[in-house]
């Protein structure tokens, strides 16, 4: 997974026409950024796992950084 904060996820590349594309669409829509992956929970349950323990880890790393972000701001804000 790269940046993105949005991953679609589907079990087959029948999902995407008519169902998945309209979630990517609508993101679109929106200007939200996201990743689309074809993973199938039964014909590649290491490959989901995989994927999901990154994009889980990326996330963890996104939030300690926000939060420090955070904090230094309210910092910054008290000493004002």
């Amino acid at each position: 997974m790269n940046n993105n904060l949005v991953g679609i996820i589907m079990g087959s590349k029948s999902d995407w026409k008519g169902t998945m594309e309209y979630c990517s669409e609508t993101l679109k829509q929106f200007g939200v950024k996201h990743d689309v992956r074809v993973i199938s929970a039964h014909r590649t349950p290491k490959r989901l796992h995989k994927f999901l323990k990154n994009a889980a880890a990326k996330a963890d790393r996104r939030i300690k950084r926000k939060k420090k972000e955070l904090e230094k701001e309210n910092k910054k804000t008290q000493a004002e």
